[in-house]
């Protein structure tokens, strides 16, 4: 790797005021920096270096676009590397710099079409770029600003480019992988309020990779795709309580995913599609044990081990994955809460002490990321979540669980019901009920109301759990 860059720095200085060889080294640096570390591609988790290659390239695309304004060709080469660096910075939690870079992409992408009639290729790229901002403005569970409003506008742009694309070449496969994606990530919003809606668009997204996979296209590119909407479809069936439903559709993602991590250890994307999988699994297998959520309950101590061991493997493939980038806060606190999880499920299963420790550990770096003033919604949450769940009890610290969920529903505008759910039961545990119940009460304002004979979903049965308490000394 390091000697591709030392060539193309290379050709670099012998290539001043030709254009031709200029624009293929913005190509060339922007290609490196999304294997160095893009997210959102195969890479090989080098952040630190994916930015310097990309520098390079938005450094060349700019001198290029100064010098020749109305070319769409350079216009294109910067929207892309604009594109590739937003993606590298919001991996890295970087997210106010990853839109203004987004932002610049979708500028340049919309110069390079006002000169020229997009190809449904560039089309695709541009979705592409919107599909990326909308992850940054509200995709739950990453280091998002939690705006889903703005995350579904720019969805739907998306999608409205690649329909434009697929209007101009119906066969043009990648628009219409596009068009599942945008599926899918207008659910992953949608699952925050309304699970029922969220799984109605994740089968419209297995419907559009079900077909591609039909037509001829076996890629692994379809493949994996499939795979993770069974991956999100069965969070969202566990978000809705079917956790019969939930599990079968884990368990379609679990040999896909599992042979993709497999056939390449060093795809970091492959890695993290199999420790999402492992890590909601275990999270549904977690939630069967509460009685509130599953009154049926089943085999506990059975569903307690599953727990452990997929947690087990999950934080295995997350270390790993720290091994490669150890300053990659998204996967340093993913691995905190998992601690959290696990020795939470230990202590409880065998024995006073058996995972004391690891909890404790978990705890201890969740608290330290949340404490920063730059705390992203997603490190509050997993602090919040972790410190009202953990055992043992003497882990738990009420008044800072109270201040994280304070900053969290602020950061995200008291807009998602789940991050009250979280604020009410810390208030609860602080011994102030009734602004637990206060909390609880604007929850559920923001739940649609369920459809007749529907069952409660996990969000609106926390809530309705902590509105009906008691306050002590009323009647």
């Amino acid at each position: 790797m390091q000697r591709v860059l030392e060539r193309l720095d290379h050709m670099a200085k012998d290539a001043a005021g030709d254009k031709v060889t200029q624009l293929d080294l913005v190509g060339a640096y922007t290609r490196l920096g999304n294997l160095q570390g893009n997210p959102y591609a195969q890479n090989i988790g080098d952040a630190k270096g994916a930015l310097v290659s990309l520098d390079k390239a938005i450094g060349i695309a700019r001198a290029l676009q100064s010098a020749n304004p109305k070319d769409a060709s350079v216009l294109g080469a910067l929207a892309m590397a604009e594109k590739a660096r937003s993606n590298v910075l919001f991996g890295i939690s970087r997210t106010q710099e990853s839109i203004v870079a987004m932002r610049a992409a979708i500028d340049a992408f919309n110069g390079q079409f006002a000169i020229a009639p997009p190809t449904p290729a560039q089309l695709n790229e541009a979705a592409g770029a919107y599909n990326g901002l909308g992850d940054q403005l509200g995709l739950p569970g990453v280091a998002s600003l939690g705006d889903s409003a703005g995350a579904l506008d720019a969805y739907r742009n998306a999608l409205e480019l690649s329909r434009r694309a697929l209007a101009i070449d119906p066969k043009f496969t990648r628009s219409s992988r596009t068009v599942a994606i945008d599926f899918i990530k207008t659910g992953d919003i949608l699952i925050q309020t309304d699970p029922a809606a969220a799984v109605a668009q994740y089968r419209q997204a297995l419907s559009s990779w079900s077909a591609l996979i039909a037509s001829g296209d076996t890629s692994a590119t379809s493949q994996r795709g499939l795979a993770r909407v069974y991956l999100v479809l069965g969070e969202a069936l566990s978000s809705s309580r079917d956790y019969k439903a939930a599990l079968a559709a884990f368990e379609k993602a679990d040999g896909t995913l599992r042979h993709f991590a497999a056939a390449d250890p060093k795809d970091i994307r492959a890695a993290t599609d199999l420790f999402a999988f492992e890590d909601n699994e275990a999270q549904t297998y977690a939630d069967m044990l509460i009685p509130d959520l599953n009154p049926a309950g089943g085999d506990r101590a059975r569903n307690a081990q599953r727990a452990i061991d997929l947690l087990r493997d999950s934080t295995a493939i997350i270390s790993e994955l720290l091994n490669v980038d150890p300053g990659n806060r998204i996967w340093v606190t993913n691995l905190a809460y998992d601690k959290v999880s696990l020795g939470t499920l230990e202590e409880t299963a065998g024995g006073p002490t058996a995972g004391a420790p690891l909890a404790a550990s978990g705890i201890a770096v969740l608290c330290r990321e949340a404490s920063k003033p730059d705390a992203s919604i997603d490190v509050l949450e997993l602090a919040t979540s972790a410190l009202l769940k953990v055992q043992p009890a003497n882990l738990r610290n009420p008044q800072t669980a109270v201040q994280y969920a304070e900053r969290l529903v602020a950061l995200d505008h008291r807009r998602t019901p789940q991050y009250l759910a979280l604020l009410a039961r810390a208030w609860r545990e602080d011994g102030q009920p009734e602004k637990a119940g206060a909390a609880a009460k604007e929850g559920l304002a923001l739940l649609p109301e369920p459809a007749p004979g529907a069952p409660v979903t996990r969000t609106r049965k926390l809530l309705e759990i902590e509105s009906r308490l008691r306050i002590p000394g009323q009647s």
